[in-house]
């Protein structure tokens, strides 16, 4: 929506629609999901902080036999630290609410801290790796986690 200024952050709005092409015998429901964001995004001398909210709606509504939400929501903020003009570290914390509507742990949100790192190798190709551990309810997500992820950009 804006690129942002010397006061404010760049923000952004994205949204996105899924439909389940094969349905899985396992799931019921409608199968169509939305969902949608808002970031924001701001450049800090070295830094860069970033703060996404996010709604979803979920077209399932069992999963194996188990009660699932009809939405959900997630929050994620970050920090990429520039150390090098082509290497950052970032730190990112996700909160998001559990999908099963009564099933103990699993129903409650969980929240999750990555450490990574992203090094541009060349121009428009980008490597990242991230350790993911949870904290605060241990049942409901991984324990912990290796990202690794390359972008290319043309």
């Amino acid at each position: 929506l804006t690129a942002g200024s010397d006061l404010l952050p760049a923000v952004s709005v994205s949204a996105s629609v899924k439909g389940d092409l094969r349905r899985c015998q396992d799931l019921s429901g409608s199968g169509i999901e939305a969902a949608a964001a808002v970031s924001l995004a701001k450049r800090l001398g070295d830094f860069h902080a970033y703060l996404s909210v996010g709604m979803s709606r979920y077209g399932d509504e069992n999963f194996h036999g188990l009660e699932t939400r009809s939405s959900g929501w997630s929050v994620l903020a970050a920090l990429e630290w520039r150390v090098l003009e082509d290497v950052s570290l970032l730190l990112q914390q996700l909160r998001s609410q559990g999908v099963l509507k009564t099933f103990g742990a699993m129903s409650e949100p969980s929240t999750e801290i990555s450490l990574g790192v992203k090094i541009e190798m060349s121009r428009g190709v980008v490597f990242e790796a991230g350790l993911i551990e949870n904290i605060i309810v241990f049942d409901n997500s991984p324990d912990f986690g290796l990202h690794f992820g390359l972008s290319i950009r043309l």
